[in-house]
């Protein structure tokens, strides 16, 4: 079961560890620095302050470098990882116009569609609360993916198995708190 687990988050656990190595090197060299800096002005020496490096960044993917992944190289899977790594619920809503519910059912994993549903459904509350066509719209089209998602979700799947009853209760949650806020409209 571990082993399935640990084969399904391999590659973002990489991404996350090269992402971490470089961060920590960057620290490294930033203390470094400092270090020279402090035991210059112990020494009573002028110092210039060197400015602080901007910290390191994953990048972010534009919605229309993920229309390419999808529509030039197939590469479905890799974008919707990409758009949930950004951790931009819009940015995934953006892709979600673009790739139907069943290219992504048949392109990703479990555990990218586990994330998928959970992502789609985390503002929810929130945006129900905004008006106007286009809400309805956005509501519509995470309402269709969230369907789609969870009804292909497999429950014997060891990859998701630890997670899918927690993260379907909070998106059952936030369905209903949309729910009650459409209510109180009518």
């Amino acid at each position: 079961m571990f082993s399935q687990l640990e084969a399904s988050f391999k590659p973002l656990l990489e991404t996350q560890n090269r992402q971490a190595a470089a961060q920590i090197d960057a620290l490294t060299t930033e203390v470094h620095e400092l270090t020279r800096v402090v035991g210059e002005l112990k020494a009573g020496q002028t110092v210039d302050v060197p400015e602080v490096a901007e910290e390191n960044e994953t990048k972010a993917f534009t919605i229309e470098e993920l229309r390419g992944w999808v529509e030039k190289e197939g590469r479905v899977s890799d974008a919707f990882e990409a758009a949930l790594e950004a951790r931009n619920p819009q940015l995934l809503e953006q892709l979600c116009t673009i790739v139907q519910p069943r290219d992504a059912v048949k392109s990703c994993s479990q555990a990218i569609l586990l994330c998928i549903v959970q992502q789609l459904s985390v503002d929810l509350p929130q945006l129900s609360t905004s008006q106007g066509q286009d809400v309805v719209d956005r509501l519509n089209l995470r309402a269709n993916w969230l369907k789609e998602c969870s009804i292909k979700l497999d429950s014997s799947d060891a990859s998701i198995q630890q997670f899918l009853s927690t993260v379907l209760k909070k998106v059952r949650v936030n369905v209903e708190k949309v729910t009650m806020h459409q209510r109180s409209f009518l």
